[in-house]
């Protein structure tokens, strides 16, 4: 039986890419440490090869120096003699047995440069090659480091589209919620006036009972809806005009937000309010309307 492994979410992607981002910053800084020995002692390995060509460099033109001045002095005793059978002196004999000495030498220097030569060759050769083991190691915790932190602004980019996207949702459902509840309420209050009508139209035969029931009735008319709204604005006002700015300076026509608050009776009745179709007042509104959505986006631009 073969079970199915379950998909990570988002926010565990987020996670397991700062594990993998750990892991392999950790490694980068093991590689970087393993290169910069590799080519501190590639370093040191050449300085010593170059220094040991300079050495045996040195040797080897003193040993042609000392070979030169002997054979000169042969060849000067050679001529001093002029054909006579005479032995060396003794200062050419010494000289001859120290160039045959420094010769030996030179030839073991040069033995034992050679077998240094060959194992540093093979040691430069060994340490260039892990070099570029390590450089290409770099390169591909690099590329992993890019791919991993891609894959990881992708799972944040996507768990913050699917957190938004649900808050959305929920906020839309508790909007629908709301919205049915006052629908419900404005059914309610049409079904009272209604009734309310039906019952001063049952009771019209009945005089003396009508005053009895008109108090027992919801009175509405242009006086308590604006009443109503007065309160409404008061009590908001009370709540939060504390916390209004004083210097919340509005574009076009109002100073401050106190003078928009405030509506002159002349804007309410004036000569051009005919049939509840004030200009002035519907002005007001639009630019109340465009100033509450113009100030929310600032807001909430400023706050991200």
């Amino acid at each position: 039986m073969t079970t199915t492994k379950a998909r990570l979410s988002h926010k565990q992607i987020v996670a397991k890419a700062e594990e993998t981002l750990a892991v392999t910053q950790r490694e980068q800084a093991e590689v970087q440490a393993d290169l910069a020995g590799v080519v501190a002692e590639i370093v040191a390995l050449e300085k010593q090869v170059a220094q040991r060509e300079v050495d045996l460099a040195a040797r080897q033109r003193k040993v042609e120096q000392l070979r030169e001045g002997f054979l000169a002095n042969c060849s000067y005793e050679a001529f001093a003699r002029d054909g006579l059978a005479a032995e060396p002196s003794r200062a050419l004999l010494a000289q001859e047995k120290f160039l045959r000495t420094e010769e030996a030498a030179l030839i073991a220097l040069e033995e034992q440069a050679a077998a240094e030569e060959a194992a540093d060759t093979e040691r430069l050769a060994a340490l260039h090659a892990l070099q570029t083991d390590r450089q290409r190691r770099l390169v591909e915790l690099a590329r992993q480091h890019d791919i991993t932190v891609k894959v990881k602004e992708e799972a944040i980019a996507r768990a913050g589209q699917e957190a938004y996207e649900q808050i959305v949702s929920q906020l839309g459902l508790l909007q629908a919620a709301l919205q049915e509840r006052q629908d419900d309420v404005k059914l309610a209050e049409e079904k009272i006036d209604t009734f309310a009508a039906s019952a001063l139209q049952q009771l019209s035969e009945f005089p003396d009972f009508l005053p009895q029931l008109r108090q027992a009735l919801p009175f509405e008319d242009s006086v308590t809806a604006v009443l109503q709204s007065l309160i409404s604005y008061i009590q908001m006002l009370l709540l939060q005009g504390a916390h209004l700015p004083s210097d919340l300076a509005l574009p076009g026509s109002y100073e401050t937000l106190w003078h928009l608050l405030c509506i002159p009776d002349t804007e309410i009745y004036s000569y051009d309010h005919i049939g509840s179709n004030s200009p002035s007042l519907r002005l007001r509104l639009e630019y109340v309307q465009r100033l509450l959505a113009y100030y929310r986006e600032e807001r909430v631009r400023r706050t991200v």
